[in-house]
């Protein structure tokens, strides 16, 4: 929504909630979690493209969007040749 809001002008990206939280925060919080405890495996493959975007929009000096995205490549890859495969 951040980026769809963008544009038209409207950067969405810090807009803090009523309780001071920011798309940045909430992305760290999600990073923190391990979804196989709970059999949620498929949420690291939604996970790539918003860590992805936050590190493009905030930066990455500390390198953890960087180590976060590295462990989730081959999941995205392997869903890419599936796609690939039903396409042709």
């Amino acid at each position: 929504m951040a980026r769809l809001a963008g544009y038209i002008g409207w950067n969405t990206w810090s807009l803090p909630t009523q309780a001071n939280g920011t798309i940045q925060k909430a992305t760290d919080y999600a990073m923190g979690f391990n979804p196989a405890a709970s059999n949620e495996t498929g949420a690291l493959q939604e996970m790539f493209y918003v860590v992805g975007d936050v590190a493009s929009i905030f930066g990455d000096p500390s390198g953890k969007y960087k180590a976060f995205l590295a462990q989730l490549s081959f999941l995205v890859f392997n869903f890419f040749l599936i796609l690939m495969k039903i396409a042709f």
